[in-house]
């Protein structure tokens, strides 16, 4: 079975309506991309915008490097404190009430304790320690750093001009930061758990690329610019490399010498021939 499978669904961009993705399958099996450090990576269709993507399912796992819920984006602090009033089952007033003071105070920790007392909301201290908990992982913060760096480098590239030359690897078209509520994860934990791979609650839907976001964040905004394979393909049929790279400086070097080897290969190729052919003829006489 080839194609996406229906039942293997689940949502990104919430907060902004929400979009419907699936899992896709080749030769019967789920399409894996690989195996990350951070993460593992499928294939996964959107009838919306009709295209293939991949999606990044980040692990499941503690930092040793405590973090404060002060520090976060308010957006992770909203969707993990929905997440946690969701499992422990309480009343919408009550979890409304509860969502509310940590969306007010999260970023002076004494003065949300002391509004979450105040307000004799039962079990309160107890969700806030899962809060926190969240929040201190290697998931949340990988999911908040590779969203923040496709913003900048996405708004970088939307102020060059001749956009259509150039793409980047991490424009993450869409994310979410709940995907253990949704039927994909309930139907493919199993496998994951046969794998031994414990997947969080954060997912980043990007472009299919050959290429990660690893190097991304190991090199820095200012150097990881690649070309997209479409771009990579009509630069070496017309055999020249447009102007719109010239600021792109280490993908353009590792283009300069692919070009230079394809357009010189077959002169070099030739003169080798004739040399072979030269030191064959001097060594019969």
């Amino acid at each position: 079975m080839n194609g996406s499978d229906s039942s293997l669904w689940f949502k990104i961009n919430e907060e902004r309506g929400s979009e419907v993705v699936y899992f896709k399958r080749r030769h019967g099996r789920l399409w894996k991309l690989g195996d990350g450090t951070f993460g593992i990576v499928y294939v996964v269709h959107s009838e919306l915008r009709g295209n293939d993507f991949a999606v990044k399912l980040l692990y499941d796992n503690e930092s040793t490097v405590p973090r404060s819920l002060a520090r976060m984006p308010k957006e992770a602090v909203a969707a993990i404190t929905q997440r946690v009033v969701e499992e422990a089952g309480w009343p919408a007033e009550v979890s409304a009430r509860f969502s509310k003071i940590v969306l007010e105070h999260y970023r002076r920790p004494d003065a949300l304790v002391l509004a979450l007392a105040r307000a004799d909301l039962p079990g309160w201290d107890g969700c806030l320690e899962s809060i926190r908990k969240r929040a201190n992982s290697a998931a949340v913060d990988r999911f908040n750093r590779e969203s923040t760096v496709s913003r900048i480098i996405r708004e970088d590239q939307l102020r060059r001009n001749n956009q259509a030359q150039v793409s980047g690897t991490v424009d993450i078209i869409g994310s979410t930061q709940r995907f253990q509520s949704y039927p994909a994860y309930q139907q493919l934990k199993p496998e994951f758990d046969a794998m031994g791979v414990s997947v969080s609650d954060y997912a980043l839907v990007m472009d299919k690329y050959e290429c990660s976001l690893k190097d991304l964040l190991e090199r820095g905004p200012g150097e990881a610019y690649w070309i997209a394979p479409a771009a990579l393909a009509e630069v070496f049929e017309k055999r020249e490399l447009p102007a719109a790279l010239t600021a792109l400086t280490s993908a353009r070097g590792d283009l300069e010498r692919a070009l230079d080897e394809i357009v010189n290969a077959p002169a070099t190729r030739s003169r080798a021939a004739r040399d072979r052919k030269r030191s064959i003829a001097g060594e019969s006489r």
